[in-house]
């Protein structure tokens, strides 16, 4: 596909503050809010579906990539294998997912390559829609009969994930080497490469230190979501109430989904942290409960009439 399935989970916050902005007076309420977070999450979703559809050539089924990954796991953890027969070779064992490192807590990468007994991804030889349904219906049968299981392998990935990127078992927290993909253009050279180098090298310093992991940059999402709150009768403090939400829930998102502890899918959640915290706390003065659209009169006006008419003629007479 051309976008994260769960990326629309990060629009459904702005929904609802968009709709408690609009609503008149009497109508802001909770149902409004569910009401504007449920329609921008279909819409989001919609537009993302559309486009796949429209822009991606050649479609690959990637959930049983994860879906492998997790019944290895409690494989391992439970000490039997529970991978359908079909998806590897007739000779992998427990004791060889655990041996030969196939099974890493921090990738399902590891699972296909350091295998012996060889192991389908499932897209290189797609699986079909009947060894689809069994997978899945192993994946549902393994997960409801070890929950806890399953539920140690989640935490524990999603840890690797947060957590500072050290020790033995760690996960990625950035790539430098550039890798070509079939028939893709290939990557142009670095304009200055000694100044790449040297910054690369200045990178792996700090590696192992917080400013490469991704907790306190949710810690910070955290605390513009709690001041946002207290302070929401700002505009600037509903912003940051839809930026840290929506990044917080992207971020849970990959509690079950993460294939990896790779740094790069909390992107948006360490990006955001700083920029809803800085919204929290701005000194942007007070609006009227009354008049929502006080800011835009204050620097738009043109804007402020449009939707001052708008809300007007769709007021029931």
């Amino acid at each position: 596909g051309c976008g994260r399935t769960n990326a629309w989970i990060v629009s459904v916050p702005y929904g609802a503050v968009l709709a408690l902005a609009l609503a008149p007076v009497r109508d802001r309420n909770w149902r409004a809010a569910f009401t504007g977070a449920l329609v921008v999450g279909v819409l989001s979703s919609a537009a993302g579906f559309a486009l796949d559809h429209a822009l991606v050539p050649e479609r690959m089924t990637v959930w049983p990539t994860i879906a492998l990954w997790d019944l290895a796991a409690i494989s391992v953890d439970r000490n039997a294998l529970l991978l359908p027969a079909f998806t590897h070779g007739s000779d992998l064992t427990v004791d060889e997912l655990r041996e030969t490192g196939a099974f890493d807590p921090t990738s399902n990468t590891f699972l296909f390559e350091k295998s012996h007994s060889g192991m389908r991804d499932g897209l290189g030889e797609p699986y079909s829609p009947g060894q689809l349904g069994e997978l899945r219906q192993a994946w549902v049968n393994a997960v409801r009969q070890y929950p806890e299981a399953y539920f140690r392998h989640r935490l524990r990935t999603f840890w690797l994930l947060i957590g500072p990127h050290r020790g033995e078992v760690q996960g990625t927290a950035y790539f430098v080497a550039h890798t070509q993909f079939r028939d893709n253009p290939p990557l142009p050279p670095a304009w200055a490469r000694a100044a790449q180098r040297e910054f690369y090298a200045f990178a792996a310093t700090l590696r192992a230190s917080w400013i490469f992991a991704a907790l306190p940059y949710l810690l910070l999402d955290v605390l513009a979501l709690i001041l946002g709150w207290v302070r929401r009768d700002r505009p600037t403090a509903r912003v940051a109430l839809a930026i840290s939400s929506g990044a917080l829930l992207y971020a849970a998102s990959f509690v079950p989904l993460a294939p990896s502890s790779e740094l790069r899918y909390l992107t948006w959640p360490i990006v955001a942290g700083p920029l809803a915290l800085a919204f929290a706390l701005s000194r942007r003065s007070r609006v009227s409960r009354d008049d929502p659209f006080a800011n835009f009169r204050m620097n738009f006006p043109t804007v402020h009439i449009f939707l001052n008419n708008l809300r007007t003629s769709l007021r029931p007479t």
